[in-house]
C-alpha cells in the first residue's frame, strides 16, 4: 500500500494528500463542517502546497505541477484532449475552436480593476466576445488539467471554521491578497461563495455551490436578449430517471415532473 507521506511532485498522480483536499470539497457540499475543517487541515499542514502570487497566477495556467495544484489530469503532445479540449470548447482561436463559451457581463463585472482573474488576466477579448482566455489556454490540449487547487481547499476551509466558530477571515483573505483585490471586512456565507465564484470560475464548482446554498439559477440568454429564473427545488435541476432503469424495476419512482 501507498506510504500515508507519500507526496507526487508532477501532481499526476492521487496521494492521501489528494483524497483529503477531495474529501474537503465533498464535506462542504454536504455541510459536514468538522469534516471539511479537519481534511482542510491535513492538507494545509502537510507543507506541500502554497497559493499561486498574482504575479505568477495567469501563468500557472500554461505550466504543470504548479505549487497550488493538488492533483491534475496529465496530458503531452502524444496524449492529449485535442479538439475535446477545454481550450477548444473556450475559445476562438489557433483556428477550428468552437468557442462556444462567452462570459457575460455579471460576471465580468465582479473582478475590480487590478484583479488578475478579471479582464487583462484570465478573462479577455477575442474579437467582439469575452471568453475565458487564461484557465486552459493550450488549443491543442496539451496542458495538464487541474481537478483541486490549494486555493479551494483554503475557501472550504475559511468555510468550515465560519460555521464552527474559527477565523474564517483570515483564511478567506488569503485568495484576494493574492490576486489583486480587495480584502473583505467580514467573513460571510455571502461573501464565501462570492469569492468561490471568483475564484474557482470555469472549473466546475458553480452550480453545486448554487445547489448546496439553495439558490436559484439566473438564466441569461445573450442572442434573444431574455433572462429567466430557475428557482431552487425546480424539477428540471435534476434530470430524469432513464427509461431502461424504471422498466428495470417496477418499485423505482421517476423523479418529479416527468
Amino acid at each position: 500500500l501507498m506510504s500515508d507521506n507519500y507526496y507526487d511532485g508532477t501532481k499526476e498522480f492521487m496521494s492521501k494528500f489528494t483524497a483529503k483536499a477531495l474529501e474537503s470539497r465533498v464535506a462542504v457540499y454536504f455541510g459536514d463542517w468538522a469534516t471539511a475543517k479537519t481534511a482542510a487541515e491535513d492538507v494545509i499542514n502537510s507543507g506541500h502546497y502554497s497559493i499561486v502570487s498574482k504575479d505568477n497566477y495567469v501563468a500557472s495556467w500554461a505550466s504543470k505541477g504548479n505549487s497550488n495544484s493538488i492533483f491534475e489530469l496529465a496530458f503531452n503532445a502524444t496524449d492529449n484532449q485535442g479538439i475535446n479540449g477545454l481550450a477548444y470548447i473556450y475559445r476562438t482561436t489557433g483556428g477550428g475552436s468552437y468557442g462556444d463559451v462567452q462570459v457575460i457581463d455579471e460576471v465580468a463585472d465582479l473582478f475590480e480593476a487590478g484583479d488578475v482573474r478579471g479582464v487583462g488576466g484570465i478573462l479577455g477579448w477575442e474579437g467582439t466576445m469575452l471568453r475565458n482566455i487564461g484557465k486552459y489556454p493550450d488549443n491543442q490540449g496539451y496542458d495538464n488539467v487541474p481537478i483541486i487547487r490549494y486555493e479551494e481547499v483554503i475557501l472550504n476551509y475559511a468555510e468550515a471554521l465560519l460555521n464552527t466558530g474559527g477565523d474564517a477571515l483570515t483564511q478567506l483573505n488569503l485568495i484576494p491578497a493574492n490576486r489583486g483585490a480587495s480584502l473583505y471586512a467580514s467573513a460571510t456565507e455571502e461573501n464565501i461563495l462570492t469569492e468561490r465564484r471568483k475564484e474557482l470560475m470555469f472549473e466546475g464548482i458553480r452550480y453545486d455551490d448554487l445547489m448546496r446554498s439553495g439558490s436559484d439559477i439566473v438564466k441569461y440568454s445573450l442572442q434573444q436578449n431574455i433572462a429567466a429564473t430557475v428557482p431552487y427545488g425546480d424539477h428540471r435541476l435534476a434530470f430524469p430517471i432513464p427509461r431502461a432503469e424504471m422498466d428495470a424495476n417496477s418499485n423505482m419512482v421517476q423523479n418529479e415532473g416527468y
